[in-house]
């Protein structure tokens, strides 16, 4: 019987991480930018229209590399920029490596679930040959560093960004349901797990959920597990910690706190942001600081930027959120930027990645304009220090919260399977949280999927 459920549960358990991946952190489609020189769509064969033209080659799974790109980085004349758009996910990941085994890429980009796949190998450069120095990189948050470095000590990527997280929170529920929006005050109300569930009451006894889904906390407890997911034997180890997340959501699904089917990037959680009149609103949401304008801005606003809306009180929820720490640090996503060793363009390759990582005035322009957390010491400091505030937020100055986070962050458990382990474990508790199955079918189906992306991986013994 249980093989049936799997077979019918497998399939829906692929689906559901397919579509967590697709969209990790935005959309996806097919674009180029132009640097002193004509565009050239992707996908089309690459020509020039003079011998000294040069086109490079970048490719991400969505356009956020991109839109800082064209907003800081100056190219010489005569050089165009082809950017190339695939899926996040296995069939991102797949692309790169024969890319660069084809040698058909000059930059690409990699998620910390993925870096590690491209750490290892002669195909990436090392970033000091790049002209990387002892002085650029300690300026540098370490776990961003630590993220980028492969067994043999070699870095081979850099980051322009660092996630420390936070949960960001709508102030007018914040007013109504404990007397003020005040992060420091509402902070004690989220301080640890224990405080998080009695205010879920609370807000509930009002008329709110705490968070959309149950996949909203996930991170918070997928980033605090002891050790890697897969052990030296090539065991698949579940952390006691995700068992506390499967518990959490049980509960906050069974009283009322949260919902069963509204995964990230529905409509639903997106709907939560900005809520119609006959919806349940959501209080808050774990989010890193890309989340706030690549994520929560647009999703705010009653009438979007490009149907002539503006960003500002007054036009859905924008303005109407803060952020605090909450219960348990975390961190959420980042883009590390790689330079391939056969490009023969690595001049230009150097070029940009200092003008995205290591020239503070971008780095400024980068919290300034898209309230990015970035990955410098001497930038965080001074803007946690200013009048800084995001427009977003009310006018809070995150970074200077986020910072007193970010050198926290451990990534000693990360491995090199987590891109589809974390996700298939969030998967397969779907129906279980919709009362379809049991826990112990949803833990087995975890294992069998996980170990049908993986042969070589078992389960443990017992």
């Amino acid at each position: 019987m249980r093989l049936l459920v799997f077979k019918k549960s497998a399939i829906t358990i692929l689906a559901l991480f397919l579509a967590l991946v697709l969209v990790a952190c935005g959309g996806s489609d097919e674009s180029t930018s132009s640097g002193g020189g004509s565009a050239i769509n992707a996908g089309e064969s690459e020509t020039t229209d003079g011998a000294d033209e040069i086109t490079l080659r970048i490719t991400s799974w969505d356009n956020q590399f991109r839109y800082r790109f064209e907003e800081v980085v100056e190219l010489p004349d005569g050089v165009n920029v082809q950017w190339i758009i695939n899926e996040f996910g296995p069939i991102y990941t797949n692309e790169v490596i024969r890319m660069l085994q084809n040698d058909e890429i000059d930059i690409f980009a990699t998620e910390i679930g993925f870096t590690m796949q491209f750490l290892d190998t002669d195909l990436v450069m090392d970033v000091r040959d790049l002209g990387f120095t002892d002085e650029h990189l300690s300026n540098m948050f370490e776990y961003t560093l630590q993220a980028a470095t492969g067994n043999d000590g070699i870095i081979r990527g850099v980051a322009w960004e660092a996630n420390p997280g936070a949960f960001i929170y709508r102030r007018s529920i914040a007013i109504e349901v404990f007397g003020t929006d005040d992060p420091e005050v509402i902070q004690g109300y989220l301080q640890d797990w224990a405080a998080f569930n009695l205010a879920a009451e609370r807000l509930y006894d009002h008329g709110h959920q705490i968070v959309a889904g149950p996949m909203d906390p996930f991170r918070t407890f997928s980033n605090n597990i002891a050790n890697p997911w897969v052990n030296e034997n090539d065991e698949i180890i579940i952390d006691p910690n995700m068992m506390l997340w499967v518990d959490q959501s049980a509960e906050f699904i069974e009283r009322g706190f949260s919902r069963p089917g509204v995964g990230l990037w529905s409509g639903e959680w997106s709907q939560g942001v900005n809520p119609s009149d006959d919806q349940t609103a959501v209080f808050g949401y774990f989010h890193a600081p890309w989340g706030i304008n690549f994520v929560m801005l647009g999703q705010s606003l009653d009438v979007q930027e490009e149907n002539g809306g503006v960003a500002e009180l007054g036009n859905g929820t924008f303005g109407d959120w803060a952020a605090v720490a909450g219960p348990e640090g975390f961190f959420w996503g980042g883009k590390w930027i790689h330079g391939a060793s056969a490009s023969q363009h690595q001049e230009l390759i150097a070029d940009i990645m200092h003008q995205m990582t290591s020239n503070e005035d971008n780095l400024r322009t980068f919290t300034n304009e898209f309230s990015d957390f970035v990955n410098n010491r001497n930038v965080v400091a001074e803007i946690a220090n200013s009048d800084f505030g995001s427009g977003f937020l009310g006018g809070q100055n995150h970074i200077a919260l986020l910072a007193q986070a970010v050198d926290t962050i451990d990534i000693s458990w990360v491995g090199a399977f987590d891109e589809r382990v974390i996700s298939v474990f969030g998967a397969s508790f779907a129906d279980y949280f919709e009362g379809m199955i049991s826990r112990e079918e949803a833990l087995d189906n975890f294992f069998d999927t996980v170990m049908i992306y993986h042969p070589n991986l078992r389960r443990p013994s017992d």
